[in-house]
């Protein structure tokens, strides 16, 4: 089931890009700090993974999720 979700969830974000970075170019957000956009989710993600997963040592993991 897990590898299903993450397969789903691929799909989703493929399609997120395309459309994403045309609403941002529609309300004016110059072509330069679109990537920024997108990096900022890599960026929280890359940060947060090893306090969660120091977290989990102490707190139910159901809680984290």
């Amino acid at each position: 089931m897990a590898s299903f979700s993450a397969m789903l969830a691929m799909i989703f974000m493929l399609f997120y890009d395309t459309i994403y970075s045309n609403y941002l170019l529609s309300i004016g957000v110059s072509e330069d700090y679109i990537g920024y956009f997108f990096a900022l989710g890599c960026g929280v993600y890359s940060f947060s993974a090893p306090l969660v997963g120091y977290l989990s040592k102490f707190i139910a993991k159901v809680y984290l999720t």
